[in-house]
């Protein structure tokens, strides 16, 4: 039985509550009710849209936006690869067509690894096939093309590959990440020296190419830096170390490697390695552990810089750039 409840002193018949505890559930659940919608709808993202004002392009790409030329540019997926189609305007002859891509999150990070592919005309519009190393970051894309003598871009696009039924990549990641034997347009000279510092030689440990960057007169180092290692390949895929063979043309030197988080901007973090190595004229494969860089924020880094100790005139080459993988 429940129990009775004592009704006040001089009342003549028992007191119930005024509003028992299933009443107030139910009361409860039925407000809910009225604020929320019986079926919220699921955020989504959509597979392939342009991005928002104010996204600017890469300070390497020589920009003179037409956005009114680019209405008709879309990517999709064909046979898990990310295909972007444009069909121009009506106007003057199309010269030529380069894609621009950039597979990151899209944060307002700076530095980003741009990749160019020659777009190919295809019964009235011009197509590039990319490969994609991951499902789990978005390709950023956007086009560059020549007509009547004006070189244009596009407003850039992203391409998210699960949102667009991807299951896997176009190609397992394997961690390498540089042989120079498309150029050294991904490398530049940070501090120290002059273009003429930095450029392809021959003399590679495998392949047809390696990387060579002098100390220039009156220096007692320089330093080059690249794009090609990002976040999510980290945070993705755990490796254990950074992995690059170095040789100097002559004499002796030191080589220091740091990663650095949302470089050129002003929550730049620098994360330098606990230690240098150092290199003679003999090729050398070297490892630094991802554990050797202080304070790394892993889905941040954004920048490597190796920077090259030895007297002026000396010259390092390297090559075979990797992530040592589990």
């Amino acid at each position: 039985m429940p129990p009775r409840h004592r009704p006040p002193a001089g009342c003549r018949f028992p007191v119930r509550p005024s509003i028992s505890i299933p009443r107030v559930l139910g009361a409860i659940l039925a407000a809910g009710s009225l604020l929320l919608p019986a079926h919220a709808p699921a955020a989504t993202t959509p597979p392939d849209a342009w991005l928002p004002a104010g996204w600017t392009h890469p300070a390497s790409a020589a920009i003179d936006r037409d956005d009114a030329l680019y209405q008709r540019l879309a990517g999709r997926s064909s046979g898990r690869r990310l295909e972007i189609r444009w069909e121009p305007e009506p106007g003057p002859e199309v010269d030529h067509a380069t894609a621009w891509v950039s597979t990151d999150p899209l944060d307002e990070r700076v530095v980003r690894d741009w990749r160019t592919v020659p777009m190919e005309r295809e019964s009235g519009a011009w197509t590039a096939r990319i490969a994609l190393p991951t499902i789990d970051a978005p390709s950023l894309y956007f086009v560059q093309a020549g007509r009547n003598g004006r070189v244009t871009a596009s407003p850039a696009r992203a391409f998210h590959p699960r949102p667009a039924g991807w299951d896997a990549p176009t190609y397992p990641f394997s961690g390498y990440l540089e042989g120079f034997e498309d150029g050294a347009d991904a490398w530049e000279l940070v501090a120290g020296g002059k273009s003429g510092d930095l450029s392809v030689s021959a003399q590679a440990l495998s392949g047809r190419a390696a990387l060579r960057v002098q100390v220039p007169s009156g220096r007692g180092s320089v330093t080059i830096g690249s794009a090609r290692l990002r976040g999510w390949m980290i945070e993705e895929h755990r490796p254990l170390a950074v992995r690059l063979a170095v040789r100097t043309e002559f004499a002796s030197g030191r080589v220091h490697l740091s990663l650095h988080s949302r470089a050129r901007t002003p929550d730049l973090a620098v994360h330098p390695a606990a230690w240098g190595v150092m290199v003679d004229d003999r090729w050398r494969r070297v490892e630094v552990p991802l554990g050797d860089f202080a304070s790394l924020r892993a889905p941040q880094v954004d920048w490597l810089t190796i920077q090259f100790f030895a007297d002026s005139g000396t010259a390092l080459l390297l090559d075979d750039v990797e992530l040592v993988m589990r």
